[in-house]
């Protein structure tokens, strides 16, 4: 059983998302994981999720999942938006400077002594800030009446379990009380509710897909915030193989920084990567790091061509190209010299643009189309030899073939509309 995890663990850290009957056609339960403020990323891949037209009729969330799905169950996503970009560290707790300078990361041996110090005298870090947020911002009657189920789940310190609250067990005017439970970080002062004490849900699981019932969903979206918590899943999975359940899990390839790391900047940042990372967990987007989307630019361009030129183009890779961007003979090459995690590509020559923009630290948390990817790396990075000799004949090739292009544009007007749009949103 142990190495049924690691391997399904591996298999899972390989991406960032993995797809597992994603289609986004059928009623789905989503479940989020904890993560502080990591948490902005769920509400990104959630608009993502409104934008696509994915039919959510259940939300169940551990510590700020629990907060992320609240708001999500009465369905605002500008309360949700609104919220995240009013966090920061003062907003949330009442703490110290010498504590604010250990949470950036900018302390001295005297800030964390003093930081200990205090948060030790006071039992915890004071949280009433993010209690006041949450009471503003948390309509616990829109929430009740709403048709999407909603739970979360706690980790009782007083009976030494996690226990799962559905929202029909917290009793009237709890909902806050109940969240601040599923997400009382252990830094901070315990939550006791009617004499019990609780401490963050996501201690014991940070996934509860448990909460999920099988004969009432079909699908369930997995929202996880760090590689623990995918190998939480990965436990879970392989501690259900009769658990009637179809998985999707949305995780963020890159790392989010740290769980207290609570500002506007942050936020609109990892907003912004929780909605490319569900643009591409449906389908809308391709790519292994970069998010692209639109049609093959590299073929259209090539196509366009005269006969002399396509016939220069392919002496270039010293292959034969047909008319349908074919590469009859550069295919050992070309998958020799790329990296692995590029080789199994749907688009060849797009994989190899991912490769070098990568190689030249092209910002990766922006929508390219593929034309656009080829130009960023045709303007500015391409010196021969840069990449290594065995890589020289596919850059002349690329930088051919952007020099004779008329710089085109994808023109699908439903992707600008509805998506890139709201993409831009987070660029403010």
């Amino acid at each position: 059983m142990l190495i049924k995890k690691i391997i399904l663990f591996l298999l899972l850290l390989n991406s960032a998302v993995i797809n597992i009957h994603a289609s986004n056609d059928e009623p789905v339960a989503v479940v989020l994981s904890g993560g502080g403020a990591r948490g902005a990323y769920q509400i990104g891949v959630w608009k993502a999720m409104i934008d696509i037209g994915v039919d959510i009729q259940a939300v169940y969330g551990v510590s700020v999942g629990a907060i992320n799905g609240a708001i999500m169950t009465f369905g605002d996503y500008e309360t949700a938006r609104e919220l995240w970009l009013a966090l920061d560290k003062d907003s949330v707790m009442n703490v110290n400077d010498s504590a604010k300078n250990v949470i950036t990361g900018d302390f001295s041996f005297a800030d964390l002594f003093k930081a200990a110090s205090g948060i030790y005298k006071s039992g915890g870090i004071d949280v009433s800030p993010l209690e006041s947020l949450l009471r503003k911002h948390i309509d616990e009657d829109g929430v009740r009446d709403s048709d999407i189920k909603f739970g979360l789940a706690a980790y009782s310190l007083t009976d030494h379990k996690q226990k799962f609250y559905y929202i029909e067990d917290i009793p009237p005017g709890g909902l806050v009380d109940y969240i601040l439970a599923s997400s009382n970080f252990p830094l901070f002062q315990r939550k006791v509710i009617s004499g019990e004490e609780f401490i963050d849900g996501g201690v014991h699981k940070n996934l509860v897909i448990e909460m999920v019932d099988p004969e009432a969903f079909g699908k369930a979206v997995l929202i996880a915030l760090d590689a623990n918590t995918i190998y939480d899943f990965a436990d879970r999975v392989s501690g259900y193989s009769d658990y009637c359940l179809q998985v999707q899990l949305i995780s963020p390839g890159d790392d989010l920084g740290t769980m207290l790391d609570f500002s506007p900047d942050n936020s609109l940042r990892l907003m912004r990567l929780g909605y490319l990372d569900g643009l591409k967990a449906f389908g809308l987007v391709s790519g292994r790091r970069y998010y692209i989307y639109g049609e093959d630019s590299l073929q259209a361009i090539y196509l366009k061509l005269s006969p002399d030129e396509r016939a220069e183009a392919a002496g270039l890779l010293e292959v034969e190209i047909d008319n349908d961007f074919d590469f009859s003979d550069g295919e050992s090459s070309f998958q020799r010299f790329i990296q692995p995690e590029f080789s199994s590509h749907p688009r060849k020559y797009s994989a190899f643009l991912e490769f070098f923009a990568a190689s030249r630290d092209i910002p990766r948390d922006r929508l390219y189309s593929e034309a656009e990817l080829l130009y960023e790396i045709t303007d500015n990075y391409i010196h021969r030899n840069d990449y290594g000799i065995y890589y020289d004949k596919h850059l002349d090739f690329i930088s051919y073939l952007a020099l004779r292009s008329d710089r085109i544009e994808y023109s699908d007007e439903v992707f600008h509309h509805r998506y890139l749009r709201s993409y831009n949103d987070f660029l403010e």
